[in-house]
């Protein structure tokens, strides 16, 4: 495949990543165990910032003035007035002027007072938007098998926190049916999958969408603290890897029968087993045990308690314990230092130091309680020696995991020597194993997407419209890989989101600066996309995904965008060759390709259906397939040209023939002349009409313009637009039509 980069279009550039894939599904993500609360840059009372209603343009606002201002018509006028629409500061005024005597003074007191009440932080309410609630937390994939990601899912991970790291288990999460509102928001985006699977299945011949997964919603989840982990040093590790038994039961000791066990007290139990030649291992099922020898059957573990356990180790109430389960072990320096079983939860690891857990996690810690979706049966152990080492400081009612939120810069997770805010849970799920998960703060996880999306240099503006994009991309894809348990991926198929280390001043100040702001449509979130640059003008949404039912993701005109940005301007060639060994590839047959046409476009110049004729027939490519069944096809903003061989005639009898282009004329079978154009894309039927036919052709040029699904906002244009005075809102409005940004 021969591909060119037009002059113009420099590659030291940082790439301005789009989105290729638009939102398959979503959950509202609204998590009950944990809710920021509090004024933007204020402590709520778990240590995070939250966001309160503001006046302003936001219909909700309105709608949370209703009560008040009722009370206060009431008094002042002995009769209902219809509802004033609050803009921006000056609706306050206009709802005070009315107040003219001490009585109604002292009704609208009371009105503004209920307000600030009701606007104030609460202990564990979330903020107050038009639409709801915004989601606390962002559970981020960053390892995990899946088609749209190069880091796969892990054997292993090494873990270091200069504080300390508290260890947890999690139960519950996405357990549950969805919710109604859940499948709500399935069948608002389910669009979205059908029409962009349909258009990877056309570009890779598979005919069919692919099925859609089934979402399970977030159920409230249970967190119990196990115990804290103190480093000696920066060079000193964690290492979490999954972990099987040789053997199928192990003898448990601290079982249901024994009570206030805990891992410094089974460690001692350890040592005195060791003395006698007994090996065992800490563990960590539904409660902490030791787990002593390695046995093929139950029966086997039985007789081992029998002889060598029930008489002087009775009081730790020794049982036979299946290995069966999924588990994973924790060592410190190389040391062992106990293992998980995750079958029916998962490992959290949270810095020592940030805000505390929810209240459900905090009450579970303290109180050692086994979480009711634990497995019985899934007991860990093995036999192997080893112990709990001396720093690992273990107590079932210490420190609470911490909480996601990290937004003020607090101690930070180093993860295979990447520094993360929030917490990291490992995952054994069937399909991704070891999947590991960033759990963090709405605002938290912006920190990280902003600067991957659209360049730190960039204008004010457009890092504040990219940081209300983002943010409103992400409330709209909640639970998108809930099957894997997470919320977003870390990569184009979601956003691109990195670590802390590259988390950038200006973007920062961009996403705080913004805080708790979406666009929105007619009062709920509306669906936003955003993507690099669109040559000129973006895309009607039913011209790429094949909906109609979103007004607002509609063509605009995209007229400040530099016009020299990566793929900006961009060309690509390809042989009939290469381009049918690409179909073959993709699993379509249609032979030796002869032609390859645009055979219908958009307003906008996109080509919405492309046409390859081969040897055994056609195959067809509509909306956004037109720019993925090739490589280095960046848009649908492209024309075709060729350098045609020679042309096929077709004779009276029906044969086909070469003829030489040379001759500008050629002759109907019915002795009628016509002129055929030049490039040698037309041919003279048997009736004198000039009509389109395939030619032989040694190579196609593809010559374009952007680089995106152009449905949206263009990330040029939005620096353009910045550049040239916009606001940020202005900025979203323009790319959103008759949307708000509250």
């Amino acid at each position: 495949m021969i591909c060119k980069r037009l002059s113009g279009a420099p590659l030291a550039l940082p790439r301005a990543v789009s989105i290729k894939r638009a939102a398959r599904r979503a959950g509202p993500g609204w998590e009950a165990s944990r809710r920021r609360a509090g004024r933007r840059g204020q402590a709520g009372p778990n240590g995070s910032r939250g966001c309160f209603a503001r006046p302003g343009s936001c219909a909700g606002f309105a709608r949370l003035l209703a009560p008040a201002r009722l009370a206060l018509s009431a008094r002042l006028r002995q009769r209902p007035k219809p509802k004033p629409r609050l803009q921006s500061g000056a609706g306050i005024s206009r709802l005070l002027a009315p107040a003219r005597s001490l009585a109604g003074a002292a009704v609208l007191a009371c009105a503004v007072s209920a307000l600030l009440l009701l606007c104030a932080p609460a202990g564990s309410g979330a903020a107050a938007f038009a639409y709801g609630e915004m989601p606390e937390s962002v559970r981020v994939g960053l390892y995990f098998d899946a088609s749209v990601t190069t880091n796969k899912a892990v054997d292993s991970v090494s873990a270091y926190s200069e504080s300390g790291l508290a260890l947890s288990m999690a139960y519950g999460g996405y357990q549950a049916q969805a919710s109604g509102r859940e499948q709500a928001l399935q069948r608002q985006q389910a669009w979205l999958q059908q029409e962009r699977e349909q258009a990877q299945g056309q570009a890779q011949g598979q005919g069919q969408p692919q099925g859609q997964e089934q979402i399970p919603a977030y159920a409230q989840e249970r967190e119990v603290h196990l115990l804290d982990i103190a480093f000696a040093g920066k060079t000193s590790a964690l290492k979490l890897s999954k972990y099987s038994f040789a053997s199928q039961y192990a003898a448990a000791l601290g079982g249901d029968g024994a009570s206030g066990m805990t891992p410094s007290g089974l460690n001692e139990l350890a040592r005195a087993l060791g003395r006698n030649g007994i090996d065992s291992r800490l563990a960590y099922i539904d409660r902490w045990v030791l787990l002593a020898g390695g046995f093929g059957s139950q029966a086997e573990a039985e007789s081992f308690i029998q002889a060598s356990l029930a008489k002087d180790y009775g009081a730790y109430a020794p049982a036979p314990a299946s290995l069966a389960g999924k588990y994973i072990s924790v060592e410190l320096d190389g040391v062992f230092q106990f293992v998980a079983d995750v079958s029916a939860g998962s490992l959290r690891l949270a810095p020592i130091g940030a805000s505390a857990g929810g209240a459900s996690a905090n009450a579970a810690a303290q109180s050692g309680a086994a979480p009711a979706a634990a497995n019985e049966a899934g007991s860990a152990g093995g036999s192997a020696s080893g112990s709990a080492g001396s720093s690992a400081n273990a107590s079932a009612g210490g420190s609470a995991a911490a909480s996601a939120s990290d937004s003020a810069g607090g101690p930070r997770i180093s993860l295979n020597g990447k520094p993360y805010r929030g917490q990291i849970e490992l995952v054994r799920v069937g399909g991704s194993d070891m999947t590991v998960v960033n759990i963090l703060a709405m605002d938290d996880y912006l920190y990280g997407v902003v600067p991957r999306e659209v360049q730190a240099s960039s204008a004010e503006e457009a890092l504040k419209a990219q940081a209300v994009a983002a943010r409103t991309y992400t409330v709209n894809a909640m639970r998108k890989h809930a099957s894997l348990g997470f919320d977003l991926c870390n990569t184009q198929n979601c956003q691109v989101y990195s670590s802390a280390g590259d988390e950038h001043e200006r973007t920062t100040a961009a996403v705080d600066a913004t805080s708790g702001k979406i666009v929105t449509w007619q009062g709920s979130p509306a669906q936003v996309f955003y993507f690099s640059s669109s040559g000129g003008a973006t895309e009607d949404v039913k011209n790429v995904w094949g909906s109609t039912s979103f007004p607002y993701l509609a063509s605009v005109p995209d007229e400040y965008e530099s016009g020299n940005s990566l793929h900006y301007s961009w060309e690509a060639v390809y042989t009939a060759a290469e381009i049918q060994s690409r179909l073959l590839k993709n699993g379509v047959d249609i032979g030796a390709v002869s032609g390859v046409a645009i055979t219908g476009v958009s307003a906008a110049g996109r080509a919405t259906e492309v046409t390859i004729t081969g040897s055994k027939g056609k195959k067809v490519y509509a909306r956004e397939a037109c720019r993925y069944f090739l490589e280095g096809i960046y848009s649908q903003l492209y024309t075709i040209t060729t350098n045609g061989k020679s042309y096929q005639a077709i004779g009276a009898s029906g044969g086909k023939a070469g003829i030489a282009p040379e001759g500008k004329a050629a002759a109907a079978g019915s002795g009628l002349a016509a002129t055929l154009p030049s490039g040698g894309l037309m041919a003279v039927s048997g009736t004198g009409a000039v009509e389109p036919l395939p030619t032989e052709s040694g190579a196609y040029r593809f010559l374009g313009k952007g680089w995106g699904h152009s449905v949206g906002m263009s990330q040029e244009g939005a620096k353009g637009m910045a550049a040239a005075g916009f606001a940020y809102a202005e900025i979203l409005k323009h790319y959103f039509p008759g949307c708000a940004v509250e």
